[in-house]
């Protein structure tokens, strides 16, 4: 009966306790692509959110950084509502490089490129054409602007 109903005495009423809202395990999804952790969200009962990309110097394109509910971080493990949607973070596969010529030494230039914010491979090429400075600046590199993670970037300084 509904609630505040009068029942007789001796009437059977059936009481149904709920045991909560069902609840989903949020799998891996650090270090997966976006199809694995798709795959995995739904076989959990979970959704996929929003994707948000961002470059990291040390993942490829499409592989996971990290989860979230609500700006919340999420973990491995965690129990969650079924068919709540996590948002991701996924690396571009790219890092952003300034333009180092004419305003670095090919030294400092050399440093940034191979720190943990970059990532890559600085190669440098020596121009005889040009006359040398002191210290060597760059005077032209390979790449400038998004570029793969782990890329040789040559930079040209005059050494003429």
């Amino acid at each position: 009966p509904a609630a505040g109903t009068t029942v007789a005495p001796g009437d059977q009423v059936t009481v149904y306790v709920s045991k909560g809202v069902e609840k989903a395990t949020v799998p891996t999804l650090a270090n997966l692509t976006v199809a694995e952790v798709t795959t995995a969200l739904d076989q959990a009962g979970l959704t996929l959110g929003s994707v948000t990309r961002r470059n990291d110097p040390k993942l490829a394109a499409d592989v996971v950084i990290s989860g979230s509910v609500n700006g919340a971080p999420v973990t491995d493990g965690e129990e969650l509502p079924k068919g709540t949607s996590i948002d991701l973070v996924v690396a571009t596969g790219t890092v952003t490089v300034e333009d180092f010529a004419l305003n670095y030494t090919v030294d400092k230039a050399v440093e940034i490129l191979k720190s943990d914010e970059y990532g890559l491979n600085p190669v440098v090429e020596e121009d005889p054409s040009c006359p040398a400075t002191d210290p060597r600046m760059v005077k032209v590199q390979s790449s400038i602007g998004e570029v793969p993670v782990g890329s040789d970037i040559t930079l040209t300084t005059c050494s003429g």
